[in-house]
């Protein structure tokens, strides 16, 4: 049985230490100056299992093995005790304490969102765990957001808000052409790219490339509200190859591409997918008027400097650029979408023009729609000063020589 001795620690202070945990055993034992104590055994992809001290011994609600069923073993885990701090007391800069009143949880994903910040995800239950020749996968149950996607420890979507993200990424674009057939998704592995793209009755081809394989048959063995039959649509075709590959050797145009990639984290498969080089490949496999839609990276004031480089980027290709942002909880801050085209854009989403084609271009007059319509499209389309101050401040562009370094964190311009 593994021991840590916490002895000397003061009332509202906190102590990390790193130890092995027998995978074979659900507790473990411990010295500890204040019964009112909690441990986390967490592995090294942020999963924990949350465990409370009784009689100075560790009852888990999972058992370590359990969590390293999902997560592959043998792993090594480490311990947290984190003293419970009354409300007058805060933390001591430092140290790691965690508010015991999060134990609700069982399961703890911890995501980084700036190399200062932290974002904790709760969840219930590890539904899938893999390690695909390209990336991480996981996908959890919470109880605030349903079902959760992680790609490489960053959250893509959860049940609870990708109706959000996904309408505000896809229906842009298609609004902006208005009677698009042919359609080109870049990543998107859900399938609810798809399903938003399928939405449009002018629609005749919908190809999806994604490079793994393996993360598109977790959704749909996991997800199946996102994509909701696409896949099975006659008008699907689902590819598995490189994005950029893909683009160089197409030779028929598209109305409207939609690049919905993965953050561009180093060592990620989506790292060349935010360069210049990237951004002509598209252009090219673009029809005359025809849209580009970016996931381009958070669009808050801390990680604005990424966003904004993403943008100058595209505008090294294509002469309209418009930046709007995604308000879906799930991220912790508005994320950055962009549409791009060698045709005015904002002209071509007037309220009076893309309500009619609502009404007559989308399936059931645009019913399923539960975030846009005509009016808010509008409004997206006014981006924010500081976004637009950003942009104008922005004096490199990412290439394939030089693509984006994020620090490991999804939209960090390290």
């Amino acid at each position: 049985m593994t021991k840590l001795d916490a002895t000397g620690l003061g009332k509202g202070q906190c102590r990390v230490d790193a130890i092995a945990v027998d995978l074979d055993s659900d507790d473990a034992q411990f010295s500890v100056p204040n019964p009112q104590s909690t441990v986390r055994f967490e592995c090294r992809y942020g999963i924990s299992a949350v465990t409370n001290i009784d009689n100075q011994r560790v009852r888990c609600r999972r058992k370590p093995q359990d969590v390293a069923e999902h997560i592959g073993s043998p792993q090594t885990f480490r311990s947290r005790l984190s003293p419970r701090w009354p409300a007058h007391d805060t933390p001591t800069a430092g140290h790691a304490c965690e508010d015991t009143a999060m134990d609700d949880a069982s399961i703890w994903l911890r995501e980084m969102i700036t190399p200062w910040d932290i974002y904790l995800h709760g969840a219930s239950e590890v539904l899938h765990w893999a390690r695909t020749p390209f990336q991480e996968v996981c996908i959890v149950s919470t109880e605030a957001f349903g079902k959760k996607l992680f790609l490489d420890g960053i959250v893509q979507s959860s049940q609870a808000d990708e109706f959000i993200y996904h309408e505000a990424l896809v229906q842009p674009a298609m609004l902006a052409v208005g009677n698009a057939q042919r359609v080109l998704i870049l990543g998107g592995g859900e399938g609810a790219v798809l399903r938003e793209t399928l939405r449009w009755n002018t629609v005749t081809t919908a190809t999806m490339v994604d490079l793994d394989g393996d993360v598109v048959t977790a959704c749909r063995t996991h997800l199946p509200e996102w994509s909701q039959g696409a896949f099975e649509d006659s008008r699907t075709t689902l590819l598995h190859t490189d994005a950029v590959r893909f683009l160089r050797d197409t030779t028929e145009p598209y109305d409207v591409i939609i690049s919905d990639m993965t953050d561009p984290v180093e060592d990620g498969p989506s790292t060349f997918c935010f360069t210049t080089e990237y951004f002509a490949a598209i252009n090219n496999a673009l029809s005359d008027n025809g849209v580009v839609a970016v996931q381009a990276g958070p669009q808050s004031p801390p990680e604005i400097a990424l966003h904004a480089k993403v943008i100058r980027t595209m505008q090294t290709v294509f002469p309209f650029v418009v930046a709007y942002p995604c308000n879906a909880a799930v991220y912790g801050r508005p994320l950055g979408f962009v549409v791009a085209s060698r045709s005015p854009i904002v002209e071509r989403l007037a309220v009076e023009r893309t309500a009619s084609l609502i009404a007559t271009n989308m399936v059931d007059a645009g019913a399923h729609l539960r975030y846009l319509d005509a009016s808010l499209v509008s409004g997206l389309l006014h981006t924010p000063v500081f976004v637009r101050t950003a942009i104008a401040s922005a004096t490199s562009i990412y290439t394939d020589a030089e693509p984006p370094r994020t620090a490991h964190a999804a939209g960090w311009e390290a």
